[in-house]
């Protein structure tokens, strides 16, 4: 096997004992399909998404993804996936786009630039970080067996998303799984990833922190009014993981796989 590096695996036990859980995502129309399962196991600064007997998993460490395919024997690598890598390409190109437009013929030149500019103010909408202003609720619900508290986020008289938080220390693992979620919050759809929302390009995780615990339930709702899905943390346990789940498969094919970052230099 040709193992992560060990330091990484060594330094990160010396603070955190590690934790494994299961993400459910459950969307709730009538007809729905089946929610999702997916287990989770931390390591210090390492998350594998996938349990042992996964034919697809994933593994993040070191701000570089690798999805494992165990069926097709491959491992594509990714390592410029950050949000900020992401963000920064797509400014590049925008500006790439506006320097072009000065080539243009007069009578095209005008339409062109509009466009340039049209995404420029797009790309900086949708990089803005996720806003803090969730407000604490008197409802609580229990999620695995863990009491949490409701904080609703609501704009324009409209609810938008309803998060569950457990205090740290109620949770088995509760340390290791808040480092998760922040080392996944680094990755361009890390909030897939993390919590089953997705925020796109916008920096999340100091919305999520600014709660003060872990996110056991996310609710999320139509703009229409109603719940359209939810997701929940359960399932904790609090052990070091086996250290080989963290092991890229030797005899792989390694494919370097171009991020969107990597993508949008081109």
């Amino acid at each position: 096997m040709n193992k992560l590096p060990l330091l990484a695996l060594l330094l990160p036990a010396v603070a955190h004992a590690g934790t494994s859980y299961d993400l459910t995502v459950h969307l709730l129309a009538p007809t729905a399909p089946p929610r999702t399962v997916q287990r989770y196991f931390v390591e210090g600064s390492m998350v594998r998404i996938g349990g042992r007997d996964s034919k697809q998993f994933v593994i993040l460490n070191d701000k570089t993804l690798y999805f494992i395919d165990t069926a097709a024997r491959t491992v594509r690598v990714n390592e410029h996936s950050s949000l900020a890598e992401v963000a920064a390409a797509m400014t590049a190109s925008q500006q790439r786009m506006r320097e072009s437009t000065t080539k243009l013929p007069p009578e095209k030149r005008a339409s062109a630039q509009d466009v340039a500019t049209a995404l420029a103010e797009d790309i900086a909408r949708r990089v803005q970080p996720e806003p803090s202003d969730y407000v604490i609720t008197t409802r609580s619900e229990t999620i695995g067996g863990h009491r949490c508290v409701i904080w609703e986020r609501i704009r324009n008289n409209m609810k938008l998303r309803e998060i569950c938080v457990a205090p740290v220390n109620e949770v088995p693992g509760g340390a290791d799984i808040f480092a998760g979620l922040k080392t996944l919050s680094d990755s361009y759809m890390g909030s897939l990833f993390a919590l089953g929302v997705n925020f796109g390009l916008a920096p999340w995780w100091t919305s999520i922190e600014s709660l003060g615990g872990v996110p056991l339930l996310v609710r999320e709702f139509y703009p229409t009014g109603g719940a359209g899905y939810e997701s929940t943390l359960t399932g904790m346990r609090h052990e070091p993981p086996d250290p080989s789940l963290f092991e890229i498969p030797d005899g792989y094919q390694t494919i370097k796989d171009d991020g969107p970052a990597q993508q949008l230099a081109h």
